[in-house]
C-alpha cells in the first residue's frame, strides 16, 4: 500500500475483487485535521484488472502521481494509464 501527505491530507491506495468480479483500484483520503472523512475514489482508467495484485500496483503508482489535492479532499490526478 502506497501512503503520502500532499495539501493537508493522507492518501493511501486501496484495491478489492469479489468473487470473480475484475479488480477495482482505489485512492483514499482523509484530512488531517479530521475535519473532512476520509473519501474512497476510484482509480479512473481503461484497463481491466484481472487480479487483486494488479490493481494494487495501479492504485499505488495513482498515489505516487498525485501532485494536489482540493480543499473537499479530491486528489488529482486520479488516472492509470497502463503501458502494455
Amino acid at each position: 500500500m502506497a501512503e503520502r501527505e500532499i495539501d493537508g491530507f493522507l492518501l493511501w491506495s486501496e484495491a478489492n475483487q469479489l468473487d470473480e468480479e475484475p479488480a477495482v483500484a482505489f485512492v483514499v483520503s482523509k484530512a488531517k485535521d479530521g475535519k473532512t472523512p476520509a473519501k474512497r475514489h476510484h482509480v479512473v482508467t481503461t484497463k481491466v484488472f484481472h487480479s487483486l495484485e494488479d490493481a494494487q500496483g495501479a492504485a499505488n503508482h495513482v498515489v505516487r502521481n498525485i501532485s494536489s489535492v482540493s480543499e473537499s479532499g479530491v486528489p488529482s490526478p486520479l488516472l492509470y494509464q497502463a503501458s502494455e
